[in-house]
């Protein structure tokens, strides 16, 4: 999940029996979920996903089948909104990526580290 700036934010796949290929978008303005019907990557779990500019997030890696090393770029004001999650950014990169990886999560910087992970000394 990743804000899209404003009251907005975005979710994409997670885990519900299997992997997911949902995108769902929340705006809190009005306390609402939509899901937002969007080709774009397999269903993951344990991805990572940002903000990154203009109402665009940043999906990297997560797991499929496997550690995936894929990049996705989620554009909010794509036309049509099928469109949305279209550009998978690996290949486009002069870089190679870092290498394939999952449970990639976000927290606060100074936050204590729970649960599976373990806790910060």
């Amino acid at each position: 999940m990743a804000s899209l700036g404003g009251q907005k934010a975005v979710l994409f796949g997670g885990y519900d029996g299997s992997a997911d290929d949902q995108t769902w978008i929340y705006d809190h303005a009005v306390s609402t979920w939509a899901y937002t019907p969007a080709t774009g990557p397999a269903g993951r779990v344990d991805h990572a996903m940002a903000y990154i500019e203009d109402d665009k997030v940043l999906l990297f890696g997560g797991s499929i089948t496997g550690l995936s090393d894929e990049t996705w770029v989620y554009d909010h004001q794509a036309s049509p909104p099928s469109t949305a999650m279209d550009s998978e950014v690996s290949s486009q990169r002069p870089v190679g990526p870092p290498g394939p990886r999952h449970g990639l999560h976000r927290r606060r910087p100074g936050a204590a580290v729970r649960g599976q992970y373990g806790r910060r000394p």
